[in-house]
């Protein structure tokens, strides 16, 4: 259970209390009469923050279908619940659904505005609508709001990068990182980063830190071998490439980076197969085909 849901819980069941000693206290019929329909009203809401929570208990399992029936049943019961809006807006999201994913988001703040989550989903919604400056309004709030939770201080990184701000998110990747330096992604963008400024060393030392908070992480490990064959490092870059190929042996992109390991270490033969096996799984790609044929010939 959520903090949101925990105190939603404990608010209800307070006033609940609350009332059932108003009833007891009064002979007005009028009044019991009043008291007993607060009480059915609270315990309404009581009940849709419980089918909110098992919607979200769906959701974190990636059943989305079940997800959304729950949050849909929430809100039959609550319609002034705004978390299950908040759960519809993320499934939406996923969905790459982004309009009807904004609607929801709106929705949800209309009814209340002191969830940041709601602010991280609408900016997340509006980034994929390629509306940055919408995004950037909006991750700022839930910044506001939430200024020891690095999830915003990434994503609003991530929409500078898409704007090719590097500075901007640079310092904000950095700012995620100082509250929380235990994510694996905010790493490997920081990584892209560096290595979009020419900053190499720095570049290989945060998709390091990536892998190793997170050694399935299969783009960390290609990007590493791709700077170790731009710096001439290729033992250490095949150790990457084959790594990515352990966890993801169809990803065309580590057999060329492979291949490219293996032609700089002057194993052609190694290095005409791994070529070989990019074209099979990325036949129209014509560096790979290229390549190819240049490694044919060293043979």
């Amino acid at each position: 259970m959520t903090r949101d849901q925990e105190t939603y819980k404990e608010k209800n069941e307070t006033e609940i209390i609350g009332l059932r000693e108003r009833y007891k206290k009064t002979t007005d019929l009028n009044e019991r009469q009043k008291v007993v329909a607060e009480i059915k009203r609270n315990e309404e809401k009581f009940t849709a923050s419980q089918l909110y929570q098992s919607g979200a208990e769906y959701y974190s399992k990636g059943d989305l279908a079940e997800a959304a029936k729950f949050y849909n049943q929430s809100i039959a019961m609550d319609s002034q619940y705004a978390a299950p809006l908040t759960g519809l807006g993320w499934i939406y999201n996923d969905q790459e659904q982004y309009a009807k994913a904004i609607e929801y988001f709106q929705k949800s703040i209309a009814l209340y505005d002191g969830l940041a989550v709601s602010y991280n989903g609408l900016s997340y919604a509006y980034n994929y609508s390629n509306d940055f400056n919408k995004a950037i309004e909006n991750y700022n709030k839930a910044m506001a709001m939430a200024p020891n939770d690095e999830v915003p201080f990434a994503n609003i990184s991530n929409v500078y990068y898409k704007q090719k701000n590097f500075t901007k998110a640079l310092e904000y990747y950095q700012k995620s990182i100082n509250i929380n330096a235990n994510r694996s992604n905010v790493w490997y963008n920081l990584g892209n980063i560096y290595g979009q400024q020419g900053e190499i060393n720095k570049a290989i030392d945060s998709y390091k830190k990536a892998t190793a908070l997170e050694p399935q992480n299969v783009r960390a490990w290609i990007m590493t071998g791709y700077l170790n064959n731009q710096q001439k490092n290729f033992e250490e870059a095949k150790r990457c490439f084959k790594k990515a190929l352990k966890i993801n042996p169809n990803s065309a992109s580590a057999w060329a980076g492979l291949g490219f390991a293996y032609d700089g270490a002057e194993d052609y033969s190694n290095s005409l197969e791994a070529y070989k096996k990019a074209v099979e799984l990325e036949p129209a790609n014509e560096n790979y085909k290229k390549n190819l044929e240049t490694a044919k010939q060293k043979l």
